[in-house]
């Protein structure tokens, strides 16, 4: 995974990212986190040829990112050391904060390159752990084959009960994959993903963000990525 330094702000009408009523003074207005995802298609220059947003998220970003990461410069998957056609999925993490009552602030704070997830079954949450009150999260390393198969699914990281980490691998072993894809051939990859267990009304525990980041929606890339990223007037 290719990471990139805080970018400026963007302005946009989007409110309902905030936490705190309009005009709102003191820890109402502090920043939120927002995940999108775009799929990705590059020419064999790194040219971007589509950026099409994925899920609902990313829907109404499309177009503001997309003038956004005009300039920054994408290495696209090689084959016998030459640029080719490449398909993946951009992942950004943006920051949002009020810029006035109606306005709100974005900032490109991570962005990486990978797989994506096509097709999830949802896990099953204990009935003994639900009675017990057991929520927090669960950090999986995923394997995907070129058919977008998890082929093996284990745990990374986890601050819940063990009866909640089987659940959430049990789950993602039925999940497919949409795997980047080098001049049309798809690439194997791992992955890691997190999975919350929340139960309304009561505080979930969360792993630090650095350790995963985002959502079952957005996973995170191990190991070198196919697209690498180069921020403008930046080596990378």
């Amino acid at each position: 995974m290719h990471r990139l330094a805080p970018r400026a702000f963007l302005v946009l009408s989007l409110v309902p990212f905030l936490c705190g009523p309009a005009g709102a003074a003191g820890p109402e207005r502090r920043e939120a986190r927002v995940d999108a995802s775009f799929a990705l298609q590059l020419d064999a220059d790194g040219r971007i040829v589509s950026l099409q947003p994925v899920g609902r998220t990313a829907q109404g970003l499309d177009e503001v990112l997309r003038r956004e990461v005009d300039d920054w410069t994408f290495e696209p998957g090689r084959i016998d050391g030459r640029g080719v056609p490449t398909e993946t999925t951009l992942n950004l993490t943006l920051a949002a904060g009020r810029a006035g009552d109606d306005d709100v602030a974005l900032r490109i704070v991570d962005a990486s390159t990978g797989p994506r997830v096509a097709r999830t079954v949802p896990p099953r949450y204990p009935s003994r752990a639900l009675r017990a009150g057991e929520s927090g999260e669960v950090l999986l390393q995923v394997a995907i084959d070129t058919d977008g198969r998890a082929t093996e699914v284990a745990l990374a990281q986890s601050n819940t009960t063990p009866s909640l980490e089987q659940a959430a691998i049990a789950a993602v072993r039925q999940w497919t994959f949409q795997p980047e894809r080098v001049d049309g051939r798809p690439i194997a990859a791992r992955i890691v993903l997190p999975l919350r267990f929340c139960i309304t009304g009561r505080p979930c525990r969360r792993l630090p963000l650095a350790k995963g980041g985002g959502d079952s929606d957005h996973p995170r890339l191990v190991g070198a990525p196919t697209v690498r990223i180069v921020r403008p007037g930046g080596t990378g």
